[in-house]
């Protein structure tokens, strides 16, 4: 799999699906995300929560 930067569509599909579901990551956590995802980790609501909420 590529790796994906704030500027893929694949990226930007996310961050729009998290916004639906009213779950919007600020602009200096969504690069934690980035290097999760392209480092493979596993990304779990739950993660995806602690991002949201902290």
């Amino acid at each position: 799999m590529r790796r994906l930067t704030t500027e893929s569509v694949e990226f930007r599909r996310i961050m729009n699906n998290l916004r639906m579901e009213n779950m919007d990551i600020p602009k200096e956590k969504q690069h934690r995300l980035l290097d999760s995802i392209n480092q493979s980790e596993k990304i779990t609501p739950a993660l995806i929560r602690q991002w949201h909420d902290s």
